[in-house]
């Protein structure tokens, strides 16, 4: 009785931020959906991010990423995409509710009507709409860049994230960077801060090492109970392998290296940003 008093609950819940009027809208799906779980939540929720929709009451049509959510329980968590079996890049025609305005309570962010849309009803599958194709179509094209120093980058539209390998004082490694924005097809933004670390690249990469280092060789030490001789801060900084570099928006970057085994296989990451210098050392993996 009470799991189908908590399950009542989160429905009801999940339906206050949303309108009560559902529309009928063909939507082209962009990625495969996730799902998260939150707290004492019984039911899961799921995300899909939509690249375009259209009002079928008006023809209008809408460009741009959209999420939209629906709720899952654990049994259709398992099932190919909950229970829906909604696949990515494809046009549908359902039925949607867009999310009421509000107020964001951590950042104060105000969010404006149909920001996110509720599934409602998958009414029809695999559609036909030649607006929607043709944005398909220009979403399917790759998207290349070659920044100064850097191999063929490939865009993940999906992640919004520039791919591929660079040489870095000498040695390959993967790159990732960044696009400028959601509908963005450049990187101009991460180049830029790519460009800066890459002038000074030798200095960085010495204090990159020296900091995660000082950081993370106590921990190394204290990992394994079994070592005869105890790691030093510069054999810890010798054996770092760089593997990737990760450049954000806003001068952000994060260095990904190999530990060698030192602190049991985990990956070492440093982050910084290119004119504050550097803030963090951890252990991930």
């Amino acid at each position: 009785m009470e799991l189908h008093s908590d399950l009542f609950i989160q429905k009801e819940r999940f339906k206050t931020k949303y309108d009560k009027h559902a529309e009928e809208v063909y939507i082209l799906t962009e990625n495969e959906s996730g799902a998260t779980r939150l707290g004492d939540d019984v039911l899961w929720t799921v995300n899909m991010s939509i690249l375009a929709y259209v009002d079928i009451e008006t023809g209008e049509l809408f460009k741009g990423k959209k999420t939209m959510s629906w709720l899952s329980s654990e049994e259709e968590r398992r099932l190919e995409d909950y229970g829906l079996n909604l696949k990515p890049q494809t046009i549908y025609r359902v039925k949607i509710r867009k999310s009421l305005p509000y107020v964001n309570k951590y950042s104060e962010t105000l969010f404006e009507y149909g920001e996110y849309f509720m599934l409602d009803e998958v009414l029809e599958r695999d559609c036909h709409h030649l607006e929607l194709e043709e944005i398909l179509k220009e979403y399917q094209k790759e998207v290349i860049i070659r920044p100064d120093g850097c191999h063929d980058l490939l865009l993940d539209k999906a992640l919004g994230l520039f791919s591929g390998s660079m040489i870095w004082n000498g040695k390959e490694c993967s790159l990732h960077l960044d696009a400028d924005d959601d509908e963005a097809i450049t990187a101009d933004e991460a180049i830029d801060t790519l460009q800066k670390l890459l002038s000074h690249s030798q200095e960085w990469e010495e204090k990159i090492r020296l900091y995660a280092a000082e950081y993370l060789t106590d921990i190394a030490n204290d990992w394994s109970e079994d070592i005869k001789v105890e790691l030093s801060v510069e054999e810890f900084n010798k054996r770092m392998r760089l593997d990737n570099i990760s450049v954000m928006t806003e001068g952000d970057f994060e260095f990904f290296f190999n530990d060698d085994g030192m602190i049991g296989g985990h990956d070492i990451v440093v982050s910084g940003n290119i004119d504050k210098g550097l803030d963090d050392a951890n252990i991930i993996g």
